[in-house]
């Protein structure tokens, strides 16, 4: 998969709360990480608010040059960026009903049918939703669409800070390739991840190395965790991120717990069970329709990737085997890794090692 260049590009996460800027390199087949950092939006955006209401404060530029002040050790003018999947919709197409060279204007007509409103503002990235031969039409496929200006806002703030932005990759290829990089071995079988940040949770099932199902799921950004927490304790919000990762779910159905495990476990139960619940919910529709592609793993990224014992939890829950995402797993001891935080920065780590593929 890899050929020789030892350094990755730069890897921009772009979310509604956080910047984050990794870069990898490699050694052989081994990638380590170089730098990375992580820088709060002057903003953020929570699941109550639309991000169409806010354009003038959208713009990352200034958070792009803080984290990359802060990350030591990059290398490179050559940068990748995400589409924050807030900006984003994503469509599920059974069918095209024509196909043809202009692939463009099929698919903005296929939106904008589903979608009764003109689509004339938005880029589209299709992809099919299934293994194909290469011969006969795909039956089914998938389209994430962006408005053109929020594009160009993205490219602009790369390249304002002195970046050649070489590529803008939407979330669900961006959580493919990570899935793909952690993986000790190589998999045939389905594997899912959840991206789970701060205003939005993307869940997306990967097959064969392609996102063949992606989702948003509903009102279960981390920031509900958040804010059950620091409202039931009266902290600030900050300050309840040091408590998620001490102690998390610690506290759920357990005796002789320390009280305040106790305490935190209960202010979490609600929102997380808004995030079972929609899980379950999305597992059982595609098991109906397309059994072939139920996942066998979940992949935990994001800020919620960091609270304690929930791929444990997910995993008694959803019964499909869950952990926390991290690069160059270790068998022997697959949370080795976690204290890390490499499931925050999988995304950007993903886009840096895009500079091999390109190669």
């Amino acid at each position: 998969m890899f050929r020789q260049q030892k350094h990755g590009w730069i890897g921009i996460d772009i979310g509604s709360a956080t910047v984050k800027v990794a870069q990898l390199a490699r050694n052989g087949d081994t990638l380590r990480v170089v730098a990375r950092a992580i820088v709060p939006r002057s903003l953020p955006v929570t699941t109550e608010e639309r991000e169409t209401e806010l354009e003038p404060l959208w713009s990352a530029s200034g958070e792009i040059g803080a984290a990359v002040a802060l990350a030591n050790g990059l290398r490179g003018r050559k940068a990748a960026s995400t589409m924050p999947m807030g900006l984003c919709d994503l469509h599920h197409i059974d069918r095209l009903d024509e196909f043809s060279e202009d692939l463009d204007s099929v698919v903005r007509h296929a939106v904008e049918s589903a979608t009764q409103s003109s689509a004339d503002h938005l880029q589209f990235d299709i992809w099919p939703a299934e293994s194909h031969d290469g011969l006969n039409q795909p039956l089914r496929w998938n389209v994430l669409a962006v408005a053109r200006p929020w594009s160009d806002q993205i490219y602009s703030d790369v390249v304002n800070n002195g970046f050649a932005c070489q590529q803008i990759d939407g979330l669900p290829h961006t959580l493919t390739r990570a899935i793909d990089m952690g993986l000790s071995s190589e998999r045939t079988l389905p594997v899912s991840a959840l991206d789970w940040g701060y205003s939005q949770a993307t869940f997306c099932i990967v097959h064969e190395g392609r996102p063949v199902y992606a989702r948003v799921l509903k009102d279960c950004g981390l920031d509900r965790v958040i804010r059950s927490v620091s409202d039931g304790l009266d902290i600030r919000p900050e300050q309840t991120y040091g408590l998620l990762q001490q102690y998390g779910l610690s506290g759920l159905n357990s005796s002789g717990t320390d009280e305040k495990a106790t305490l935190v476990a209960e202010l979490i139960k609600e929102p997380l069970l808004q995030l079972e619940n929609e899980l379950s919910r999305t597992l059982s529709y595609v098991t109906s329709l397309r059994r072939s592609i139920k996942p066998q793993q979940l992949y935990l990224f994001g800020g919620g990737g960091l609270i304690k014992q929930l791929s444990n939890y997910l995993t008694r829950q959803l019964q499909i085997e869950s952990r926390v995402w991290q690069l160059n797993p270790l068998p022997s001891n697959e949370h080795a890794s976690e204290p890390e935080g490499h499931c925050l920065f999988g995304p950007a780590l993903a886009l840096s090692a895009l500079a091999w593929e390109e190669a």
